[in-house]
Order: C-alpha cells, then sequence, then structure tokens
C-alpha cells in the first residue's frame, strides 16, 4: 500500500496574534454565525436528530454497552450497520435541514469524502455548501492551480469539496437557499492577493435564508 504523504507544517499563531482585538473579535463573530447555522438543527424533531447526530458522529457508540466476552466482535457488527444505515441515508436523504445538521454533526476523524458527498447532493442547501465552503479553510488551498499540485491526500479532498461548492455557486446550482449563511467574519482580502487560484466573487456574498430556485430538481445523490 502506497504510504499517504503528511498534511504541510501549519504555522502557528503567536500568543500576541491570539490576544489581539482583532483576532478576538473575527472569532467572536465566526463563533456567532456557525452557531446560527448549527442552531438551524433544533427544528428536527429529537428522534430524527439523535439519528442524524448517530450517523454523522457515530454517538451511538455512547450508548453501547460492551460488557459481554463478544463486546469486540458485537461492536464491529453495530460498526459495519451504522455505516450501511450512513450510506442509505446519503443516498435516499430529501431533506435539506437533514443534509445540513448532517454536515453540521458530522466528525472530521471520518474523513471528507461524506462531505464531498453532502457538497454535490442535489439536496444541498446553498447555505449548507456555503457553511462547509468556509468552514474549510479556503485561502489556504489558494496555492494550487490544480488537483495534481496538491501532492497531500487530505488536502486533495478537500479541494475537491471547495471546487466542486464553487462550481455549483456559478451556476447557482441549488434547489433551495433556506439556511442563512454570512462568511464575511472569514474574508481576509490579505490572503488572497497572493492566490494562484482565485476565489469567485459569489463565494463572499451572504445566503439570505427563503429564496427557492426555480431550478428543477433532480433524483438524490446515489454514489
Amino acid at each position: 500500500m502506497a504510504k499517504r504523504k503528511k498534511a504541510k507544517a501549519v504555522r502557528k499563531k503567536t500568543k500576541a496574534e491570539l490576544e489581539s482585538p482583532e483576532f478576538l473579535d473575527r472569532s467572536e463573530r465566526q463563533q456567532t454565525v456557525a452557531r446560527m447555522s448549527y442552531n438551524l438543527c433544533d427544528r428536527l424533531s429529537q428522534k430524527r436528530r439523535q439519528f442524524i447526530t448517530d450517523v454523522g458522529n457515530d454517538t451511538w457508540v455512547d450508548r453501547w454497552d460492551g460488557s459481554d466476552d463478544e463486546g469486540e466482535v458485537k461492536f464491529e457488527r453495530e460498526s459495519r450497520r451504522w455505516d450501511k444505515l450512513r450510506d442509505k441515508f446519503l443516498k435516499e436523504t430529501t431533506d435539506p435541514l437533514e443534509l445540513h445538521c448532517f454536515a453540521c454533526y458530522w466528525n472530521w476523524d471520518g474523513g471528507s469524502s461524506q462531505m464531498l458527498r453532502v457538497a454535490k447532493h442535489v439536496y444541498c442547501d446553498a447555505g449548507t455548501a456555503l457553511r462547509l465552503y468556509w468552514l474549510s479553510n479556503p485561502y489556504w488551498y489558494q496555492e494550487y492551480r490544480t488537483l495534481g499540485d496538491c501532492s497531500y491526500d487530505n488536502e486533495r479532498e478537500v479541494l475537491q469539496i471547495l471546487w466542486t461548492i464553487e462550481r455549483r455557486f456559478k451556476r447557482d446550482d441549488f434547489a433551495t437557499k433556506r439556511f442563512p449563511f454570512d462568511p464575511t467574519p472569514w474574508i481576509r482580502d490579505d490572503l488572497a492577493e497572493s492566490a494562484v487560484h482565485k476565489m469567485p466573487a459569489i463565494m463572499r456574498e451572504p445566503i439570505v435564508a427563503g429564496r427557492t430556485s426555480k431550478r428543477t430538481r433532480q433524483p438524490a445523490e446515489t454514489a
């Protein structure tokens, strides 16, 4: 098996940077926007919200009782069952809110492939996609002109998510724009100056809730 390449090193912010008023204000505004987006999931019934967290964040593990002698075998069997439920959910859901909450609850320790499915999903709301875009740190990836320019497997996967979302926004390829998201606290003109890959201007525009596109819906994602 080919050895996965490690991601490039990230420069850590200095104590002065982390304590600067500008950084603290930006962080607070980001948290406020992200929290508002996350709180949309309160609209789900308790039962559906529990299911979404189970398939998105493996919270079913918290209820697992593996105290008997066959605990490990049963746990593996249960894990496979939830993997199948997750796959079935992404193939069959037609509810933009449930898809939004799946993205909010997703545990990225499980990789980014499921988020690529969300980004491509026909029922992905524009607000869901914009949230996913900005929380994926697009400025970090603007040095790449093509996927081939990126030597790191994990970053290449995130690039696919970012560029999929950009293409959909440029085509106005979202059936709904129900979930508000304002990217303003993440926008950094100073970071965009040296970009190789130029971010489309539309990615900087906030989503205002309530719009439904006239685009005809197609069957849900089946990959």
